[in-house]
């Protein structure tokens, strides 16, 4: 076999008793056990959370004494202003936060920096923009823990610096009137990788309580899940709950912006997953923040009027559009820098453009990524300054390798999974080699060959609508929460049929055939595969619905022709 395929151990004695404790099938109970799920009580909790499995806000370091000074400019009538990050974790995180302290008849305002021309975060300049229009408390939401200068600014200037933020603190904490950061050093809180807006909807959860307000926070929940969904966290624990109740508000959302968002985007659903977040709804609420400003997708998820929330959700609609032609433009380029012989022995891959959009280079370095199996940074080159983004693969940690080339960066920040940095063109060949050489030092090489790690090993037949409906208990998936992929051996293919975006097949064990769809990962295994193969499948099941008909789909994580 050309990949390796490896199936997780089986837990007989954990599968019998969930089975017969949660009334569940052997399939689903094995499902929890590969969770690291243990007890009967975590088992429930797993499948079925509550909003009384949150945790308490105030186990935040700093939480309570930011809570009350909001409480207090709240009642002293200043001005606030929520600043935030211009990604989806950002945008919702700043949308909740307003809504809330609006709600409280608070003076809030809401702030963005423009990703091209002012980057990530806090910038100097925006800091004194907000001093001369006398605000008198700054709310950070995904961004701050490493403003060291900036914070201490904002403290010259007058400012009161509450920073909320969940990225990995440096060894100097800014000087700010509260930093809440799970992650930093003293803090006792039981999760630490709760996204930006999971730590704004703990800071409005806090406030609504120090201030007596009589608000039901779980309304957001929507816009807590879209975040949380979108910035790619891990969806255990906390973030399960967000995740999984949140898509649970998504089908009955009172929120006007985002009805009119799913209207706009023709998704029609009653049943909300993490894919229609990933794939529809956050690129979306991303685009206006990549191509022109995020304060739109602000706006869209504030707005109490339909017919506004209407107008803006085009307006998302057609920057959505022009920033998927963009991306495409960019992709080809850059695919045909990384085929070059020398670009293409690196074990990561670092392609600079000139004047490629800072805005999307990040969505271009995953699809590198899938392309060429390696971690990939971009860089957008403009005359004499230079911005980069970059995505990593297979654990390695992308902010660390970017870290050790700090002496060649203007500046940078990430975290293990994906990063961002500026630095001058002429230094560009100088950090592909230093940042290869830290991978040839400090990184096992990539074995080129996937590595399949399924659940277990099934029969067609095992897989029944009862089966499925207790999977989709398990989601939503994403970081920490993988769908579940099985295998099945001796399979053979009934029919073929490619389309204009996918290849799709029908695969038989002579009792029971289902659909299998080949994805951006396997497609050019389709072009071989013949009708009457005999194959050996790994894939991950999900039901599907064509004109109220539900039937399962086997999304295809690798195919091996046995005859």
């Amino acid at each position: 076999m050309r990949n390796t395929w490896t199936i997780r151990s089986q837990n007989p004695q954990k599968q019998k008793l969930f089975s017969d404790t949660l009334g569940i099938d052997k399939i689903t109970a094995q499902l929890l056990c590969n969770r690291a799920i243990d007890s009967v009580e975590s088992a429930k909790k797993f499948l079925f959370p509550q909003e009384q499995d949150f945790f308490n806000p105030f186990l935040l370091k700093d939480i309570k004494i930011a809570s009350e000074r909001i409480s207090d400019a709240i009642s002293n009538n200043e001005k606030i202003l929520i600043y935030s990050d211009y990604d989806v974790d950002g945008i919702t995180g700043a949308a909740l936060l307003y809504k809330v302290l609006k709600y409280a008849n608070a003076k809030v305002d809401v702030y963005i920096p423009d990703r091209i021309k002012e980057g990530y975060g806090l910038n100097k300049e925006s800091i004194e923009k907000i001093a001369k229009n006398k605000f008198s408390l700054v709310i950070t939401v995904d961004c701050g823990t490493t403003a060291i200068e900036e914070a201490e600014l904002a403290r010259e200037l007058g400012l009161c610096l509450i920073i909320t933020d969940h990225h990995r603190p440096q060894s100097i904490r800014p000087q700010s009137f509260a930093l809440i950061n799970p992650l930093q050093d003293g803090c006792e809180y039981p999760f630490k990788y709760l996204a930006g807006v999971g730590l704004a909807y703990k800071l409005a959860e806090a406030v609504i309580q120090t201030a007596k307000i009589d608000y039901d926070i779980t309304q957001h929940l929507d816009m807590v899940s879209i975040g949380t969904i979108a910035d790619v966290v891990s969806l255990l624990d906390e973030n399960r709950i967000f995740a999984k109740l949140g898509l649970e508000h998504l089908a009955n959302t009172k929120n006007k912006g985002i009805k009119a968002l799913i209207k706009n985007s023709r998704l029609n659903t009653t049943y909300f997953t993490s894919e229609h977040v990933s794939y529809i709804i956050a690129p979306r609420l991303n685009a206006a923040g990549r191509l022109n400003t995020a304060l739109l997708s602000v706006k869209l998820l504030i707005t109490e009027n339909e017919s506004e929330a209407q107008d803006l959700a085009g307006t998302l609609e057609r920057e959505n559009r022009n920033r998927q032609m963009l991306q495409e433009k960019i992709l080809k380029q850059a695919t045909e820098i990384a085929n070059q012989n020398k670009k293409n022995s690196d074990d990561i891959l670092v392609l600079a453009g000139e004047n490629w959009h800072p805005g999307v280079i990040g969505i271009v370095a995953s699809k590198i990524v899938e392309k060429f199996s390696k971690p990939a940074l971009l860089i957008s080159i403009n005359g004499n300054t230079a911005k980069g983004s970059g995505r990593s693969m297979g654990g390695f940690d992308i902010f660390s390798a970017v870290s050790h080339c700090d002496s060649l960066l203007v500046e940078y920040g990430g975290h293990r999974g994906a990063c961002g940095f500026s630095i001058h063109p002429s230094r560009i060949n100088d950090f592909r080699e230093k940042i290869n050489k830290f991978y040839i030092e400090k990184s096992e090489k990539f074995i080129p060959a996937k590595k399949i790690q399924a659940d277990m090993e099934l029969k067609l037949s095992d897989l029944n609508g009862k089966v499925m409906n207790e999977i989709n208990k398990i989601s939503p998936f994403g970081q920490g929460n993988q769908k579940p992929i099985f295998i099945s051996r001796n399979l053979k293919v009934k029919n073929k049929q490619k389309g204009i975006y996918r290849t799709k097949i029908w695969i038989t064990d002579n009792d029971m055939t289902h659909e299998a769809s080949f994805n951006e990962n396997t497609f050019r295994e389709a072009d071989n595969l013949k009708i009457g193969d005999v194959v050996d499948l790994a894939y991950s099941p999900m039901i599907k619905n064509w004109r109220g008909m539900e039937y399962i789909n086997f999304d295809i994580e690798d195919i091996e022709v046995i005859n």
